[in-house]
C-alpha cells in the first residue's frame, strides 16, 4: 500500500508540474528583469538576506482526475494557478519556482516585517481566489490550495540548473527558512495557511493567529511550533 501511495503521489506531482510549465514565462521574466536592472548579479556571490518565503501546494488533484477528463482538469488547474499571479505580484512577491505541485514565492523587500506582511496579504488573496474558483467550477472541482509561510535569513542569489537539454537560471532563496516554508505547505491540509514562529512574531496584532501547537514536520528533527491564519481550516494532523 505504501508503494502504491508513493506511486500515486509521484504521478500527481509529474502531472501538475507539466501543467505548471504553462506558467514558466512568469519565472524567467522575473529573473530577466532583475538582471537587466543589475547585470552584475550574474557574477555576484549569493548573499544572506532577510526574506519571507511562501509555498503553495494544490490538494486533491488525483481525486479530480478520476472524475473529469484530463484536459478539462488541466485547464481548470492552469486557470487556478494563473489567477494567483496578480495578487502575488501586487504584494511584491517574485514567483521563482514552479515547485512540484505548487509555487515558490520570495518576498525580499529591504524591510523584514514588510516582507512578512506582504506574504500574508498574498496568502489571503490566494485563499479567496481559490474559494471563488471552487464556486465557479462547481462541486465536482472543489479543491484546496495549502500555503506555508516562513521568515528569516536565507541565502539569496542566482542559481544555475544545468540539464542535458538546456541550462536554466533562477533567483532563489535557499536554506532552513525556505525548507520550513515548503514543509509547512506540505503539512497543511484543507486549504490552511500555516506560518512559522518568525513570521508570527512580525505580524502579531495585525491579523488573528491561531496556535496549532508543536508538530513533528517531515524532514525537520526538532518539533516546530505551528500557527494558522484561518480559524476553521480543516486538518488531518490535528
Amino acid at each position: 500500500m505504501a508503494a502504491k501511495r508513493h506511486w500515486i503521489s509521484t504521478q500527481e506531482k509529474i502531472a501538475i508540474t507539466q501543467m505548471l510549465a504553462h506558467l514558466s514565462p512568469f519565472v524567467p521574466q522575473s529573473v530577466r528583469r532583475m538582471v537587466e536592472q543589475n547585470p552584475e548579479m550574474l557574477n555576484q556571490e549569493k548573499e544572506k538576506k532577510e526574506v519571507t518565503v511562501l509555498f503553495l501546494d494544490l490538494e486533491g488533484y488525483t481525486r479530480l482526475s478520476t472524475n473529469r477528463p484530463e484536459t478539462e482538469v488541466n485547464d481548470m488547474v492552469e486557470k487556478m494557478f494563473s489567477s494567483f499571479v496578480d495578487p502575488i505580484h501586487r504584494s511584491g512577491g517574485d514567483i521563482n519556482e514552479t515547485a512540484g505541485d505548487g509555487l515558490m514565492i520570495i518576498f525580499k523587500n529591504d524591510d523584514a516585517r514588510t516582507n512578512a506582511i506582504n506574504a500574508v496579504k498574498a496568502a489571503f488573496d490566494i485563499h479567496e481566489r481559490n474559494l471563488d474558483l471552487n464556486r465557479q467550477f462547481g462541486g465536482d472541482f472543489e479543491t484546496n490550495v495549502n500555503i506555508g509561510i516562513n521568515s528569516g535569513v536565507a541565502l539569496l542569489g542566482m542559481t544555475t540548473f544545468k540539464g542535458s537539454l538546456d541550462t536554466r537560471m533562477t533567483y532563489t532563496a535557499s536554506g532552513p527558512v525556505t525548507n520550513l516554508a515548503a514543509r509547512l505547505a506540505d503539512y497543511a491540509t484543507g486549504g490552511d495557511i500555516l506560518i512559522g514562529e518568525a513570521t508570527k512574531e512580525m505580524i502579531d496584532g495585525l491579523w488573528p493567529i491561531f496556535d496549532r501547537g508543536p508538530a513533528h514536520i517531515k524532514g525537520i528533527d526538532a518539533p516546530q511550533q505551528i500557527y494558522s491564519l484561518l480559524r476553521n481550516a480543516s486538518s488531518s494532523h490535528m
